[in-house]
């Protein structure tokens, strides 16, 4: 099993800014669970909380980082938990509300694995009232770094972001693969690093997918997002 670095869709900077104008909040964030096998399934536990007077609709939606492929995840929200191929939904917070959004890591056989799932948390009705819920199961088994440092990705600048139809990376020499990824995690392309290359997304949908870096030894050096309109 590849050895992997922590992996992070925002900068650290980027994610205090957002912080700060934020109506609700996740705690803990990251979340991160440790067990073996037979204790399936494992539970990365978190809240979501209303910091305000008001009533949101907020949506989740999943974004499945890694996962050993004897693995699935299950999203539980203030409603109920879901099935495992369900990567959206919604749910009402109402004023100072704490309630449940924790992920559900389930074994599908006896082996060992470990995973990352992403969860974008957003008012319904105003998309840049946003945040990234982190969650892990096992994270050392894949030699993950849960710590919200990563100087790989606080490094790296996509350009244009939101794109069209290409896009370009700056300053990753380390980089040798770049993979672009649905939210459910999927992979849609690959292109191989070369500096000052233009990497062409314009066939896929308007939409937000994951691109992840990777090294010549294939070692996962992190992740960010990318916006296609």
């Amino acid at each position: 099993m590849k050895n992997l670095v922590s992996l992070f869709a925002l900068m650290l900077i980027a994610a205090l800014s957002a912080q700060a104008q934020q109506h609700f909040i996740v705690t803990p964030n990251p979340s991160d669970t440790t067990s073996t096998a037979d204790m399936s399934p494992a539970v990365a536990y978190a809240k979501i909380k209303n910091l305000t007077d008001n009533t949101y609709t907020i949506r989740w939606t999943r974004t499945i980082v890694m996962l050993s492929p004897n693995l699935e995840t299950q999203v539980c929200d203030p409603v109920q938990c879901w099935f495992a191929g369900v990567n959206t939904k919604t749910f009402v917070l109402e004023p100072h509300e704490i309630s449940s959004l924790y992920v559900n890591f389930a074994h599908l056989d006896d082996q060992e694995g470990c995973g990352v799932v992403h969860l974008n948390v957003r008012d319904e009705n105003n998309p840049s009232d946003s945040l990234t819920a982190r969650y892990y199961y096992n994270p050392m088994l894949c030699g993950v770094n849960v710590g919200t440092d990563n100087p790989f990705v606080q490094q790296v600048t996509l350009a244009p972001n939101p794109t069209t139809e290409y896009f370009t990376v700056k300053h990753t020499p380390e980089v040798a693969m770049i993979r672009l990824l649905q939210l459910d995690g999927r992979e849609l392309a690959n292109f191989q690093a070369v500096s000052d290359q233009r990497y062409y997304i314009g066939n896929q949908p308007n939409g937000t997918y994951v691109l992840v870096f990777e090294n010549a030894a294939g070692r996962m050096l992190g992740a960010k997002e990318i916006v296609k309109q």
